[in-house]
């Protein structure tokens, strides 16, 4: 009886944990992420574009096999339901709780009788990668570390059909984000290192069965990667491959020393000051708690968050045309080294201080995300009331200065206002020159694919008279052009949105 109701209560505190971590994505209407708002302008347009003639002349949207596809996926279910903001967020709540019930999984497999760290996950779920707006990322990571589990606990039985099962996880995984799904690999070839190096030391000798599951493993991985080489539109798409910075000392080795410190504070921080206080706090309880063995790393770990190291290490900033590879990489690696992390053979007072410690900064982490958001819904919310003045069909331009990064960040918030009022703004993630092709389900109609290349602020103002209105955010130190001149139809704390007439016509 004693027993039933401890675990009761250990239930609902993991409830309870979850919950208020989640609080900050239930809470707002908006959620300021960088690329987010434009993710959600593709759902919008994908969602209206067979009823909207507006949206109609500029876009086409079709579906294709890209091993980016989780947020595109899992909304789908919601969107004859909900508006894209509310089905982004469900979407996003999924994916969390995805994360913090995969972790703790993982950590109840790997550390059976120290387990419970994983009670505390909330803290890295507002990583740097997820402020980026790296949605799909964020999903991919969910699936990768529950699919990581089920490999741990089930690998001794992957018989007959059992492969088939495991390949297909695989490529679930790898249809959510291509390098969440490289994560999973790392973690199962490790993991499959490690029980292989148990095995060999205790029987000290070469045995075929060794190799079994580790080949069943290589198996359930390499076919869903050969299937994106193959059949993905990436396989003839390869994007360019950078380091940190320009080539010339000190200035790329100061680029990528920076790029990668700003990475492995990632989990953590972003750019917000509030967040410095919590990195340092974490990592002197981490290490305080490692160097006494409060906390011990599961041996079979070790080897994956060994490569995982090297990999961070050696990996570029840009790769198969997406940004910031090795900045995403610790934000995603967090979750699988932290349900790596068992209590040790210490007091239960040192214990109790140290999940006291994290309970505390579980609270700030979550308090900061709040405070940081807060300011931010007025500001988000005036493009929305801004851009309803805009009539349907009109091509906007927007241009910024450097603030349009700082908190919040403005880079995509117009392009979400301008779908929801069906109007062409060429920054839309398309496979029209944001990125590399093949992995954006919009398209830019004919007419229009040259407008993809007014994303430098000096060449579109040049180009300024091929649009109806300017929307300038924040400062932006730019000339007009002759012959054109604005006329004010909306102001906001952050922008101001003129009417463009050609020639001084009214």
């Amino acid at each position: 009886m004693v027993t039933s109701m401890r675990k009761n209560v250990f239930v609902a505190m993991v409830f309870l944990a979850i919950l208020f971590s989640i609080v900050p994505v239930i809470w707002f209407s908006h959620l300021p992420l960088v690329d987010y708002p434009n993710h959600l302008a593709a759902l919008q347009i994908r969602k209206t574009i067979s009823s909207n003639i507006h949206l109609a002349r500029f876009y086409e949207f079709r579906w294709i096999f890209t091993p980016y596809l989780g947020l595109d996926l899992l909304v789908t279910p919601f969107l004859p339901f909900f508006s894209v903001d509310i089905a982004g967020r469900i979407v996003i709540i999924l994916a969390f709780v995805m994360i913090y019930v995969g972790a703790i999984l993982l950590d109840r497999q790997l550390n059976p009788k120290n387990w419970g760290l994983s009670i505390f996950a909330g803290i890295f779920l507002y990583n740097g990668a997820f402020k980026w707006g790296f949605i799909n990322y964020i999903i991919g990571i969910g699936l990768a570390i529950i699919a990581f589990w089920i490999w741990v606990r089930y690998r001794d039985k992957i018989i007959g059909v059992s492969i088939v099962l495991f390949t297909v996880l695989g490529g679930i995984v790898c249809l959510m984000h291509l390098y969440a799904f490289a994560i999973y690999g790392v973690c199962v070839a490790g993991y499959e290192c490690s029980v292989f190096w148990e095995k060999l030391r205790i029987e000290r000798q070469l045995r075929m069965s060794l190799f079994k599951i580790p080949l069943r493993a290589a198996v359930s991985f390499l076919v869903p990667l050969l299937a994106v080489i193959w059949l993905s539109p990436m396989s003839s798409s390869h994007g360019p491959m950078v380091w940190g910075g320009p080539w010339e000392a000190p200035t790329f080795w100061d680029s990528l020393l920076r790029s990668k410190a700003e990475a492995l504070a990632s989990p953590i921080y972003f750019k917000y000051s509030a967040e410095k206080p919590l990195v340092f706090a974490m990592f002197a309880i981490l290490v305080w708690a490692l160097a006494t063995r409060t906390l011990v790393v599961n041996s079979r770990m070790v080897i994956p968050l060994a490569a995982f190291g090297v990999i961070f290490m050696v990996i570029p900033s840009e790769l198969l045309g997406a940004g910031l590879v090795d900045y995403r990489l610790p934000s995603g690696v967090a979750f699988f080294a932290w349900a790596s992390l068992g209590w040790g053979e210490t007091s239960r007072v040192r214990i109790n201080v140290v999940g006291l410690l994290l309970v505390f900064c579980l609270i700030v982490r979550v308090g900061s995300v709040l405070s940081t958001w807060q300011p931010a819904q007025a500001i988000i919310e005036e493009y929305d009331s801004a851009l309803q003045s805009v009539p349907p069909g009109s091509r906007l331009l927007y241009v910024m200065d450097e603030s349009g990064w700082s908190n919040p960040p403005l880079v995509h918030v117009p392009v979400l206002a301008a779908a929801k009022q069906g109007v062409f703004v060429p920054y839309t993630f398309t496979d029209d020159g944001w990125m590399v092709s093949g992995i954006q389900l919009l398209k830019l109609m004919p007419g229009y694919r040259d407008y993809s290349d007014t994303r430098d602020a000096i060449y579109s103002i040049n180009n300024i008279a091929r649009f109806d209105y300017l929307l300038e955010i924040r400062n932006p130190q730019v000339k007009m052009p002759t012959g054109i001149s604005l006329n004010e139809v909306a102001r906001g704390q952050t922008f101001t949105l003129y009417r463009i007439d050609q020639d001084g016509t009214k």
